[in-house]
C-alpha cells in the first residue's frame, strides 16, 4: 500500500515491518489487522484494514460506515505506545529502547 500524507510518501513496501496484531474475529464491525512499519527516514505509521466500526473504517454517507483500509501516521512514543499495547514483548523490545522496572 502506498499513500501521501502531508507531502510525505508511506510505503509498505520499502518500510520495515515491525510486528502485525489483529482485533476481534473478522465478522465483528470493530475487526481490523493491522502492522506496524518503520520508514526509511525512521518515521513510523500503521498500515491495516478493518470493519465500519474500527479505526480503518470509512464514511460512505452521513449515518453509513463500511470497512475500509489506510495508513495512520505515528509519532515514535505512539509508535511505542501501539507497540505495548499489540505485540509481543520481544518484538517491542527489539524496536523501541524500553528500561527494566
Amino acid at each position: 500500500m502506498r499513500v501521501i500524507i502531508n507531502g510525505l510518501l508511506y510505503d509498505t513496501e520499502t518500510a520495515i515491518m515491525i510486528g502485525a496484531s489483529s482485533h476481534l474475529s473478522p465478522g465483528d464491525h470493530g475487526h481490523w489487522d493491522a502492522g506496524l512499519y518503520e520508514a526509511e527516514n525512521g518515521n513510523y505509521f500503521l498500515a491495516g484494514e478493518g470493519g465500519p466500526a474500527s479505526p480503518y473504517g470509512e464514511q460512505v454517507d452521513q449515518n453509513t460506515f463500511s470497512g475500509g483500509h489506510k495508513i495512520i501516521p505515528l509519532t515514535p512514543e505512539a509508535a511505542q505506545k501501539w507497540a505495548e499495547e499489540n505485540l509481543p514483548v520481544e518484538e517491542v523490545l527489539s524496536e523501541f529502547n524500553i528500561e527494566e522496572a
